[in-house]
């Protein structure tokens, strides 16, 4: 990883890794199949590779499991003073000449270390620090001998020290695409980050609620001032399952959820398979969706807003409030809050509006000022804040900002059995909603969500996404309203808009004030819009 220096690693990487299709079943033949599919230009001149997806990752399994010292599959090697990884003969006979052959054909390959099938503890099988040190030696020396270009470094072994790996790696004199794969547990900081992306997440898996789920673990990488996803330190939700997903609707959105924030887009299908890459080929070969992706204007995208639709009043225009950072950039004048403290009311000073709990919902929505009985608020500055993530696995306090209305009996405000006051909490992986909850009772999580999410383009274009987690057995469909000056603080309610439709690469009919409505959308379908402000 460099960080973005030199225009190397400054968007995010494309390619195919083995794992998601094949798992431990690969060989040199397959990866050399592999490299003919990913060059092959029968599709109108155009190939994967020619799109970007360029780099060929070889996953877990090439090694000699139980072979080499300790029970492990490494050899000492004199030569380069380290441990060497055991490479099976009889499924790669001769792994250069397979680089050998990528390289050929214009790609870069990848190799795959710290392996999860037969992984390895310093512990029990490497006695001393120095043989421990000669491990991370032999794996960077592998890399050199088989002429790979990138790694994957997952989290199974012992071998975790990143740094460690980059140093060596460097050393080398040539340049390394590196992958944190520790599934979220190895975070870089503003100033740390050696490696060229890392996993926020567990596994994907071939199922909706695997990559939604996935998807949400990109929020915390996403700060507005100065997000810790960026050129060279790239946050990546795992490899793609397009292709391997329900239906074409599934993988369309998926491929935009991972375009709009800038997530690494390693392919995962079989793509040895010409009819699987026939299915596909509309959605991966989407150029205005890659080029959002692979753009980059001060931010790699961000979620706008979260919603449940199915407890929206179609009557009415039902406002939340939600949980924001008030140095953030995105932070309006529209949401600032001031607290009344003789009526005992939280009023935006904007309008007037006054916080309002939704017992529906057990959120807040925002309402004029006397419509409900649930408005009335008792600050507490000196109560400490609830929190759901205590180090000690407890749910906090209860406050600084308790209802009024549930302070005697907790069944007027919904909260549950948990006690006799109702304090809000932010629950910031649901959008964030700010809402109620008890100190032992868990956020409400819905399971159907439409979520909004937005990517700067330039200072007057802006990427939005709309993707909708309803529940697929219901089968409604909701029209989805973007209100511009919710996307960004270069837009305002009074700005108007040029609207382009990614999917079908066209230009929407006419302009659009202060905010557009979509057409209805579908469970597990999405819309991928490119705004552009009419100056």
């Amino acid at each position: 990883g460099t960080g973005c220096v030199d225009g190397i690693d400054c968007s995010p990487p494309m390619g195919w890794r083995s794992w998601n299709t094949f798992g431990g079943d690969v060989s040199q033949d397959l990866m050399i199949n592999v490299m003919d599919a990913m060059t092959d230009t029968s599709r109108d001149g155009v190939s994967f590779a020619s799109l970007g997806y360029s780099d060929v990752g070889l996953d877990d399994n090439y090694q000699s499991c139980g072979e080499g010292v300790n029970g492990t599959f490494h050899e000492w090697s004199d030569e380069i003073g380290g441990y060497v990884n055991l490479i099976r003969q009889d499924t790669f006979p001769d792994m250069l000449s397979m680089t050998t052959y990528g390289h050929n054909l214009g790609l870069t390959v990848g190799f795959y270390e710290n392996n999860c099938i037969c992984s390895e503890s310093d512990n029990e099988n490497y006695s001393t620090d120095e043989q421990s040190l000669n491990h991370y030696i032999g794996d960077v020396s592998d890399m050199v001998t088989y002429g790979y270009d990138s790694v994957k470094l997952d989290g199974c072994g012992s071998f975790l020290n990143l740094t460690l790996y980059q140093e060596l790696l460097n050393n080398t004199g040539k340049y390394y695409l590196i992958e944190n794969c520790h599934w979220g547990g190895t975070i870089p900081t503003l100033d740390w980050c050696p490696w060229s992306y890392f996993r926020t997440s567990g596994d994907i898996s071939k199922s909706w609620s695997s990559m939604f789920n996935n998807l949400q673990t990109m929020i915390p990488y996403q700060d507005m001032q100065q997000p810790l996803s960026r050129p060279g330190c790239w946050a990546y939700p795992d490899m793609l399952e397009v292709g391997n997903l329900a239906n074409y609707i599934e993988d369309r959105s998926h491929f935009g959820a991972w375009c709009i924030t800038s997530a690494p887009l390693i392919l995962g299908h079989n793509i040895t398979d010409q009819a699987a890459n026939d299915a596909i080929w509309e959605i991966v070969n989407n150029t205005e969706a890659i080029a959002i992706n692979q753009g980059w204007y001060n931010h790699p995208g961000y979620l706008v807003s979260s919603y449940d639709p199915t407890t929206m009043d179609d009557d009415d225009d039902v406002v939340y409030a939600v949980a924001q950072d008030c140095s953030s950039s995105s932070s309006l004048p529209s949401q600032e809050f001031k607290i009344d403290t003789e009526k005992n009311l939280v009023i935006r000073i904007s309008d007037g509006f006054v916080l309002d709990y939704s017992k529906s919902t057990s959120e807040l929505i925002l309402a004029e000022e006397g419509s409900s009985n649930y408005q009335s608020f008792i600050y507490q500055p000196s109560t400490p804040t609830t929190n759901n993530n205590d180090d000690d696995g407890s749910k906090g306090g209860s406050g600084p900002l308790i209802a009024s209305n549930c302070y005697q009996n907790s069944d007027n405000c919904n909260c549950g059995d948990w006690g006799d006051i109702c304090c809000l909490d932010i629950y910031n992986s649901e959008g964030p909603v700010v809402q109620f909850i008890g100190s032992d009772q868990d956020p409400i999580n819905s399971d159907n969500l439409i979520q909004i999410w937005a990517k700067p383009i330039s200072e007057n274009e802006i990427a939005v996404f709309i993707i909708s987690n309803v529940n697929d057995d219901d089968g409604d469909s909701y029209e989805v309203k973007i209100n511009f000056n919710e996307l960004s603080s270069s837009f305002t309610s009074e700005t108007t808009m040029n609207i382009r439709d990614v999917w079908n690469h066209i230009d929407i009919d006419g302009t659009f004030y202060s905010a557009y409505t979509t057409p209805s959308l579908a469970p597990h379908d999405s819309f991928f819009y490119i705004m552009t402000s009419v100056v």
